[in-house]
């Protein structure tokens, strides 16, 4: 999977649907999303994502429910903690979960460890990390499978 900055200069300043926000400081989710592209095996760059307007609400919100693209589909979005459910999407190479962090910032799992926790992707910094760097604040999860078209 390709890690990505939602900051980088070819698309930091792109806005999120009709949005005055941009993807370089509003684009986490929109970032991740590309990111989970790759992993699915369909790559699309932050950039067409946020230009479309289908996925956004006229605040730049994601529109869950609309996120249906060509290698893989939104399956549900969990309020709160439930690791049982993060774990077993991450062990099942055809579905992907990404966590959101304190309410306000979302990165890609990629992998835990009893020992280290979460492993994670994220987009802020464009790097892998562990949820050991937010304090491991998880707040919720949407999760995404793998989808044959």
């Amino acid at each position: 999977m390709r890690l990505l900055n939602q900051r980088h200069l070819n698309w930091g300043f792109v806005k999120l649907g009709s949005s005055d926000l941009s993807l370089g400081r509003f684009g986490c989710t929109t970032t991740c999303l590309s990111m989970l592209s790759d992993y699915f095996g369909c790559f699309i760059w932050p950039a067409q994502i946020a230009t479309e307007r289908k996925f956004y609400t006229a605040g730049g919100l994601i529109i869950w429910r609309n996120l249906d693209f060509s290698c893989f589909k939104f399956e549900r979005r969990e309020y709160g903690r439930d690791d049982d459910n993060i774990r077993a999407a991450i062990r099942d190479p055809d579905r992907a979960v990404i966590l959101e962090v304190a309410h306000s910032h979302w990165v890609v799992a990629t992998g835990h460890n009893w020992l280290r926790g979460y492993s994670i992707a994220d987009p802020w910094l464009g790097d892998r990390a562990t949820m050991r760097r937010y304090n491991n604040r998880i707040t919720g999860a949407a999760y995404f499978q793998r989808s044959i078209k």
